[in-house]
């Protein structure tokens, strides 16, 4: 998508979209936005996942072997994610001030 030689600018807004949920602003690729959909609906209600949400991610070119690993990936950052919360780690403060929060 974008290169270290490329307008920062644009890479830090569509980082900044991302980090507050607006997928369909940031500018990413259809492809990268049903993953990142599917990711969203994964993380905040997994009980809802239904046959539909895989075929969504085939649709948008996924592969079996691809929706494996991208389910794979997205359950393991919330894993770690949610041992993070559990004892009150907190992301560095670069991190912070780079996605301009508090």
């Amino acid at each position: 998508m974008f290169l270290r030689s490329q307008d920062v600018s644009a890479y830090k807004q569509v980082a900044r979209s991302l980090a507050n949920g607006e997928i369909d602003a940031s500018g990413i690729t259809a492809q990268d936005q049903a993953m990142l959909e599917y990711a969203r609906k994964l993380t905040q209600t997994p009980a809802a996942m239904t046959d539909s949400d895989t075929v969504a991610l085939r649709d948008a070119g996924f592969n079996d072997e691809q929706v494996w690993e991208v389910t794979f990936t997205i359950s393991v950052f919330a894993m770690f994610n949610r041992m993070a919360d559990a004892f009150g780690l907190q992301p560095p403060e670069e991190t912070v001030r780079a996605l301009n929060r508090v």
